[in-house]
């Protein structure tokens, strides 16, 4: 686990503009930490059952009854192609039996899956794969639990209902992009898989720059909750919900747009690189008003009718666009921000950020696993290497005219200049005007101090940064028992 100061006090605009001070809140923080499943709006956040055909269960599907109305994927035939990821945390550096590290990806082609670093990265790359120590595995079912399958991945234990196989697919290496810092920049991972997945579709991703602020798909197997709590409750089911690309800027951006702070004095170090950010938003109860005294609207942009946020185990997720009717994925989940001491981590006013993939597009091709090839022209001898052209990778896209088109950029950026999109609010512009469905109540009075997913609990006026990585036992509860001693 790793833990980063980030941010020394909060600007004046910014706390003259929030409501949460009239609460009497002692506990003000800047605070963030690797991204955790899919949280819904209050008003959505009702738990229905939901049985899913496609997973092979007691009478020809497997129900689950921990899911919430408002952040539901149609697991069986929709984001197919993003899956669950699992480390077995037994081995060194970890030590930790009985542990598993959890994270989504999203399968790109057959062999590759988009998903962040921060979820492998304690250990070096070696430590993954073939001639690796450490077991890691992918699961491309809505509900990974069912049918013991991730318990007899980890402890070979015995598959239910008919199965063949556990549905998990083990990975045959991982790769970090240069630069990597944490889960802060760089933290985009290329996982190969051992063997290709081919039943449930693939994803392209953007290698440019979004255009403009867009409507997004946020989804992941991580904690999911309501927008009061935040993210509290695991069950490991893939959900999705909405929200909006708001801004594509960095981190040093935010300390000086929010907080007016240099980067030195904001972080101890300067992170330029450019994200792709969303935020929680509340629904209004009058206009320029939010529901939720945490919420003074990050980012422009109204509540949508399904709007999520993300939540620990979303991290690798990716975030989805539509341009010109194709769905599209611009780089997975990094982490997300709270700006308060009693405000919970995915709850409302929070803040998710992603890692934009054109920055490293070029890095992508080249430790792509999926290599495509077209015969030259002319007679040719089948078993040569001169007799074939390799063509890009037909998910890889860019921006062209407003249309997208098969394409990288010349050369990757990085950390460069790259250009901005979209500007924070520092707590002086009234939130966006979303309505408010009659009898909505105004926000909960209980906003006691929460501790970060287990991590830590952070005191009154610290302003910490901190990662939130799925390191979870395995409890029994869920189907998964117990290491053995």
């Amino acid at each position: 686990m790793h833990t980063t100061v980030l941010g020394r006090n909060l600007r004046t605009s910014l706390l003259s503009g929030v409501s949460a001070l009239s609460l009497g809140l002692t506990g003000l923080a800047f605070s963030a930490h690797e991204a955790t499943a899919v949280v819904a709006r209050d008003d959505q956040a009702a738990t229905v059952p939901v049985t899913y055909q496609c997973v092979l269960g007691p009478g020809g599907g497997a129900t689950t009854t921990n899911v919430t109305a408002g952040a539901l994927a149609d697991g069986c035939a929709s984001l197919t192609y993003v899956g669950y990821t699992v480390t077995d945390l037994t081995p060194a550096p970890f030590n930790l039996p009985g542990f598993i590290g959890q994270c989504t990806g999203t399968l790109i082609n057959p062999r590759m899956v988009l998903t962040a670093a921060h979820c492998y990265n304690e250990a070096p790359q070696s430590a993954y794969g073939t001639g690796g120590t450490i077991r890691h595995a992918m699961s491309f079912s809505p509900l990974p639990l069912a049918n013991n399958a991730l318990s007899n991945w980890l402890f070979g234990t015995a598959m239910l209902n008919g199965q063949t196989n556990n549905g998990f697919t083990d990975i045959a290496s991982v790769r970090y992009a240069p630069g990597n810092i944490d889960f802060l920049q760089g933290d985009i991972a290329i996982v190969t898989l051992a063997n290709p997945v081919t039943s449930v579709g693939t994803s392209p991703i953007l290698m440019s720059a979004l255009d403009q602020q867009r409507d997004a798909i946020v989804n992941g197997y991580g904690l999911t909750g309501n927008g009061t709590g935040g993210a509290t409750i695991s069950s490991r089911v893939r959900r999705a919900g909405q929200n909006n690309v708001g801004a594509n800027l960095s981190i040093d951006d935010l300390c000086f747009q929010v907080f007016g702070l240099d980067p030195l004095t904001c972080n101890g170090i300067s992170l330029p690189q450019n994200l792709y950010w969303s935020d929680f938003d509340s629904l209004t109860t009058s206009p320029g008003v939010r529901a939720n005294p945490f919420d003074f609207d990050l980012l422009p942009g109204a509540s949508l009718p399904r709007e999520a946020m993300t939540g620990g185990g979303d991290s690798g997720s990716s975030l989805f666009v539509t341009i010109a009717g194709r769905q599209v994925s611009l780089g997975p989940l990094s982490g997300s921000f709270r700006f308060f001491g009693a405000q919970a981590f995915g709850s409302y006013g929070t803040a998710s950020f992603y890692q934009p993939a054109y920055l490293y597009a070029n890095w992508i091709a080249s430790v792509n696993p999926t290599r495509y090839y077209v015969a030259k022209a002319g007679n040719q001898t089948w078993n040569s290497g001169t007799g074939w052209d390799e063509f890009l990778d037909p998910n890889f896209l860019v921006l062209s005219g407003g249309n997208l088109v098969n394409g990288i950029p010349a050369a990757d950026v990085g950390v460069g200049a790259t250009t901005d999109v979209g500007l924070f609010n520092d707590g002086s512009l009234l939130p966006a005007d979303g309505g408010a469905p009659a009898g909505l109540l105004t926000a909960s009075a209980n906003i006691a101090s929460v501790a970060d997913l287990g991590v830590q609990s952070l005191p009154a006026r610290t302003n910490q940064l901190t990662d939130s990585l799925d390191l979870s036992p395995a409890p029994s509860v869920e189907g998964v028992p117990p290491a053995a001693p």
